[in-house]
């Protein structure tokens, strides 16, 4: 590398470098300002840390490398921009103040109760100081509760223990569905409102089963036989129907996408089909609405970017500077940028992509 001083891109990715070594005697590396180590043999923090001596380092790609597969999408953003202070672009993804300050946090309690603290959490312990640790939240719903009853009239009182999971709704409409001439149920006042929905649920609770109660006839007299609710299915969507588009390499193709993949993985899979090395593909997403978005980071789930059947996927590759994402106009069947029909595409490829 002593041959080029003055050098400012260097890709050296796919190569087998297993260590990154600074070389104090090395001058000449002050001007790099982009560094592609992807799908390299890197396995070992110290090999990030001789990046941030690197004074011009801005841009870094280290997508694949051994050292960052044990961990989750967030640790590997947040523990890389912690150790490079002066990078500008992760992975081709531009690091915000607002990402530096989160990930440089991120990086303190990451280490705090850790003996093997690397240097540069000092820096940031004096930039930042000692953060707080964030609270551990549990939505799970609870089972049970422990609560007092009291009733002066009679002099009970007791602590009891009430199981939450049992369906209180059922409770309520299937007791005033029975009791006719009842105005006040467990010291709460009947509305007519309520009696209507209570002697509705009742209905529609017995209209599939044979065990129907005498009150079923006559309530069936009153309200006749009342429309079943309908039932919305909120599971997310195991799969989406997309066009692909790449203009550099004029494939298209309709593909059905499984979208409990991780982008990492369409993008892989998309790969040979486009004809672009996945290390230099970028991926866009364009959605009915004319709402575009990249693909930026490769663990995380297809299911965030809420992808529907329609909607249209544009390749392209990376460039040395960040590209424009290619807008499709849809009436027209054609880029905005004015280039011509993708030859063919009355007729595209589908095809199902596991």
């Amino acid at each position: 590398m002593r041959r080029f001083p003055n050098r400012k891109t260097v890709f050296l990715c796919e190569n087998p470098i297993k260590s990154v070594v600074h070389d104090s005697s090395a001058e000449s590396l002050g001007t790099l300002q982009s560094l592609n180590l992807g799908k390299t043999e890197i396995g070992d923090w110290d090999s990030i840390d001789s990046l941030d001596r690197l004074p011009s380092l801005t841009d870094l790609r280290i997508l694949s490398i051994p050292l960052l597969e044990p961990l989750n999408e967030e640790e590997r953003i947040h523990l890389v921009i912690g150790r490079v202070r002066n990078l500008r672009v992760l992975n081709g993804s531009i690091i915000t103040p607002e990402l530096r300050e989160q990930s440089e946090r991120y990086f303190i309690r990451y280490y705090q109760d850790r003996d093997d603290k690397p240097h540069h959490y000092k820096r940031l312990i004096d930039k930042h100081g000692h953060v707080e640790r964030l609270a551990k939240v549990d939505l799970t719903p609870k089972s049970s509760a422990h609560v007092q009853v009291f009733c002066e009239e009679t002099n009970y009182q007791a602590k009891l223990r009430i199981n939450l999971n049992k369906n209180v709704e059922e409770r309520i409409h299937l007791v005033i569905g029975r009791v006719r001439n009842l105005r006040v149920l467990n010291g709460s006042i009947i509305t007519p409102e309520l009696r209507e929905q209570s002697e509705r649920y009742f209905i529609r609770y017995y209209q599939d089963r044979d065990d129907k109660p005498h009150h079923y006839k006559r309530l069936i007299d009153k309200h006749g036989h009342v429309e079943r609710l309908a039932k919305v299915d909120l599971t997310p969507k195991s799969s989406a129907h997309v066009q692909v588009f790449c203009e550099e390499t004029n494939y298209q193709a309709k593909l059905r996408i499984n979208l409990n993949k991780n982008v990492g993985q369409l993008m892989k899979s998309l790969e040979k089909e486009c004809g672009i090395p996945y290390n230099r593909l970028r991926m866009f997403l364009t959605t009915k609405d004319g709402w575009v978005e990249e693909f930026r980071y490769p663990g995380m789930s297809l299911h965030s970017y809420r992808i529907e059947d329609g909607d249209v996927l544009n390749l392209q590759a990376a460039c040395g500077s960040p590209a424009l994402p290619p807008v499709w106009n849809r009436s027209l069947s054609t880029f905005k940028t004015g280039a011509p029909p993708l030859p063919g595409y009355e007729k595209p490829v589908q095809r199902y992509l596991a």
